[in-house]
């Protein structure tokens, strides 16, 4: 009986029906593996950052397709000012390109200069999208 209760509920069968839900171990145990890997690269170069963000997928990102020129900069901007020190993707999509150029060209003017928000960024061909690193609150 007190099996029937219990299907249906995400989980281990085994685990008490008056208990709140857990993540097993295994997935903890990815999750802290994660993290502590994106920890241990803050010390490598910008590029290799850059390198092992570009693959992953959980990345704070923003997708500009069926925006303007115009809208770019300042969903760029959004994105920058919400993610400081952070890797951050840009999905402009194939199209025409304008998006790409725009993107590209905001990029290059706030990544060089006194005010330098982007410490670094890799275009990626394959994916139409761009992934930077974001400078910290401390620079």
């Amino acid at each position: 009986m007190k099996r029937r209760e219990q299907r249906g509920r995400r989980g281990n069968l085994n685990q008490p029906v008056n208990e709140p839900w857990q993540a097993p171990p295994k997935a903890e145990r990815l999750q802290k593996k994660h993290n502590e890997e994106r920890l241990a690269l803050k010390d490598e170069p910008i590029e290799t950052q850059l390198a092992v963000a570009s693959l992953d997928r959980n990345l704070p990102m923003v997708d500009l397709h069926g925006l303007t020129t115009e809208d770019v900069v300042f969903e760029v901007d959004q994105i920058i000012s919400q993610n400081p020190g952070e890797c951050v993707r840009i999905i402009y999509g194939a199209g025409t390109g304008a998006l790409a150029r725009a993107v590209m060209q905001y990029l290059h003017r706030i990544s060089h200069g006194k005010g330098q928000r982007v410490l670094g960024f890799r275009q990626d061909a394959h994916t139409h999208s761009v992934v930077l690193k974001v400078a910290g609150d401390d620079k």
